[in-house]
């Protein structure tokens, strides 16, 4: 039987429906792998009310979302001692919507005496620092759009619908600042999330289910060289009448290739979902499957009433070269006497609806062992040490990094670092000094190890202002073996010949792994450098420093913030945990799963510096 409202709830008794959100909505628990609980969570309560959280730690999705949820449910049973995932759903970065604890009439452990009747949605990311993707909250609107009609007893109001900090008790910043400013949007989206388009309209979508991860934090995916994803573009005849002489128009710049697509259709039975091999896949006038290149179109031939369309393009990210931003273009060219755009961007001449038909996926490129610092992803991951950096650590609109001022000025490469030693024994760098010639040390270290002097090589700068591309021999130095998973660069505080030290700076404008045997970058866009650097052979001790921790390996605990509920019992707040949902560290690859707490983050300072 159906219990009445929690204490608390607003009037009336609220009807409870024992109701799992569909598939084509969430990726259910048997999907992502989910453990079975080996007990019953709560007793049923009646949903009335919502929360909003963020994981803060995982910041992003990590390279199988899956395998981050996985991580998330068995901390929550193992480390905590619940029951079962501590969230009813989770909203990936890429748009995935994750089912969590199974029936929202069943209290979750989110909120710290406020889970009985809460609903739980938890957006992975750490909304304090970084901007909330808009294919994030767009998913996060759908499944709270769903809980709404589906749970009559929710009031959508801000009253009922709270972000986790806003409830009585909490001590918290979850969901951090950015998410929580757009809570009023959230809910408002919500409200006016519905089911497919109604008849009367043509509706288009692109979407990339499967995108690589942002790795830098700058709000677009990161691809590394020759990584390959989804991007599925979609149309809809909501008319009662059929479509003819579709064709849709795709764009795919430098730096990115269609190695494959495929047309299917949702006919005979029209439901968004049932997908088959559409005869327009094998039209003789469309593209070979590996050769939609530059900008070209596809005939999607006639739609009937009803039917979607969909176009899924296999694309892969080119070789590293300049890591400008790249843009794959889609959009609808002709829809017979309804529509007609003759290019991206550009204002249809036939626009019957008045809908404009186009999108664009976003991707930065990135390289493992190369680094140019051009571009509108800037910094490709690097960060300062420390936790007060120069403001001038990162010339964005010039595209080079710092080692600004003296004593110490550090800097870090980035989490997805990979250096293949056997092959590549030799970086090449390319950097100016002025004010004097100034000492740069190079470091470098293996996943889980520190950095340490004895591996490591300092050299020095011409120091005239001029920039100059060298080699640095790192081969037979001890350490280098292996695969190499982090690099520091620091500027030294004097010269060990007496010499005085100079109070100038160092601009770093390039940096790559090379092979001496093959006599090539790593990058092939890059150039071999040959030019020797001048090695100093001793260049005295920096203190040790732990290499940067490999973030998208992994995933961290959910503290959610102090207190908690779960099967009746509260448990004790952690000290330190009201930074956000979740917190941790990622794991060392080949090693067990470490959990580490992390207690703060410098914030890095972008702002360009005046003419030196």
């Amino acid at each position: 039987p159906a219990p009445g409202r929690a204490a608390g709830a607003p009037g009336g008794v609220g009807v409870l429906q024992q109701a799992l959100a569909p598939d084509d909505l969430v990726v259910t628990r048997e999907e992502w792998g989910a453990d079975t609980p080996n007990r019953i969570c709560n007793d049923v309560v009646a949903p009335y009310r919502m929360t909003v959280h963020h994981t803060a730690v995982p910041d992003r999705d990590g390279d199988d979302p899956a395998l981050t949820l996985r991580q998330i449910q068995r901390f929550h049973i193992d480390t905590r001692g619940w029951c079962d995932i501590g969230y009813h759903f989770i909203i990936s970065q890429r748009g995935l919507i994750f089912e969590g604890r199974r029936g929202e009439d069943r209290p979750a452990a989110h909120v710290a005496d406020q889970n009985a009747g809460n609903i739980g949605f938890s957006f992975i990311g750490d909304y304090q620092v970084q901007q909330v993707p808009q294919g994030q909250l767009d998913a996060a609107a759908r499944i709270m759009g769903w809980a709404l009609r589906t749970h009559s007893g929710v009031v959508p109001t801000r009253e009922f619908i709270k972000g986790h900090r806003e409830w009585p008790g909490q001590n918290t910043q979850c969901p951090g600042d950015n998410l929580f400013a757009q809570l009023e949007p959230l809910i408002a989206q919500a409200l006016g999330d519905t089911p497919p388009p109604q008849d009367g309209e043509v509706r288009f979508s692109l979407a990339a289910p499967d995108l690589p991860p942002d790795r830098d934090g700058a709000g677009v995916a990161d691809a590394l060289p020759g990584e390959a994803w989804q991007v599925v573009a979609t149309l809809r005849n909501g008319t009662d009448s059929p479509l003819r002489g579709v064709r849709l128009g795709v764009t795919v710049p430098d730096g990115l290739q269609v190695t494959d697509y495929v047309i299917e259709s949702d006919a005979p039975a029209f439901d968004g979902r049932s997908w088959g091999v559409n005869d327009a896949d094998a039209a003789p006038e469309n593209p070979p499957k590996d050769g939609l290149t530059g900008t070209q179109a596809l005939a999607l031939y006639a739609f009937a009433a009803g039917e979607t369309k969909r176009v899924v393009l296999t694309v892969t990210a080119g070789d590293y070269g300049e890591p400008v931003r790249r843009a794959l273009q889609v959009w609808v060219t002709e829809i017979g006497d309804r529509y007609a755009q003759d290019a991206f961007g550009a204002q249809p001449t036939l626009n019957v609806q008045g809908d404009v038909f186009a999108g664009a996926i976003e991707i930065d490129r990135v390289h493992p062992a190369a680094w140019t610092w051009a571009g509108p992803n800037g910094r490709e991951g690097w960060d300062p040490c420390g936790d007060a950096p120069s403001p001038y650590w990162f010339r964005e609109g010039d595209g080079f990094v710092s080692l600004e001022g003296s004593p110490g000025p550090c800097l870090l490469s980035p989490a997805w670092t990979a250096i293949d030693a056997t092959d590549l024994d030799a970086l090449a760098i390319t950097l100016r000094s002025d004010a004097g010639r100034q000492d740069v040390r190079l470091w470098w270290a293996q996943a889980g190890a520190a950095y340490d002097t004895q591996r490591s090589v300092v050299f020095r700068t011409a120091g005239d202002g001029d920039w100059q591309t060298v080699q640095v021999p790192v081969g037979d130095a001890p350490g280098w073996a292996g695969l190499i998973t982090g690099l520091r660069i620091t500027a030294t505080t004097g010269f060990p010949d007496g010499e005085p030290a100079s109070p100038g700076w160092t601009d770093v404008d390039a940096l790559w792994a090379q092979s001496s045997a093959r006599r090539e970058a790593a990058a092939p866009a890059l150039a071999y450098v040959d030019t020797p650097a001048e090695i100093i052979a001793d260049a005295g001790t920096d203190d040790p420093e732990p290499p940067r921790p490999r973030r998208d390996l992994g995933v961290a605990p959910d503290l959610g913030g102090p207190g908690g509920f779960d099967g009746g019992t509260p448990f004790e707040p952690l000290d330190g945990a009201d930074g956000g949902c979740d917190v941790g560290a990622a794991p060392t690859p080949g090693a067990g799963l470490w959990w580490l707490a992390v207690l703060g983050l410098g914030g890095l300072i972008r702002r360009r510096r005046g003419a030196r």
